[in-house]
């Protein structure tokens, strides 16, 4: 079995519980780890797998279909969506988001969410 991981894919989206957010928009950074189904033997063959580059381009169009207030929601839907999609075994995803509209001493905000099929 094999886990998959993209890290600190950088995507720009209007997402945010404050107005600010969502008027100005904002980097945000996801890191995804999942486990596709494969078939027996890869043969070194991207027909018995799943194509990350095929994940990274889904993850993309979803992630800016709809605009989310919260980050809970939004990865939460992403992790469904994928799930379903790619008939995946394991889906793990972390969005974190600066901390540039706060006036909080903190680097960035996290969240994590994830279904184990496995």
């Amino acid at each position: 079995m094999h886990k998959i991981s993209i890290k600190k894919l950088k995507l720009f989206a209007y997402h945010g519980l404050y107005k600010i957010e969502r008027d100005n928009g904002q980097f945000f950074s996801i890191t995804l780890h999942y486990i596709p189904v494969e078939k027996e033997f890869l043969n070194d063959d991207i027909k018995n797998t799943t194509d990350y580059m095929d994940i990274i381009s889904t993850l993309k169009l979803l992630f800016v279909k709809k605009k989310y207030k919260l980050m809970e929601e939004l990865s939460k839907y992403l992790c469904i969506e994928l799930i379903n999609i790619y008939n995946l075994k394991y889906v793990n995803i972390t969005i974190e988001k600066s901390s540039k509209f706060f006036n909080e001493d903190l680097e960035k905000i996290k969240v994590n969410f994830e279904i184990n099929n496995v």
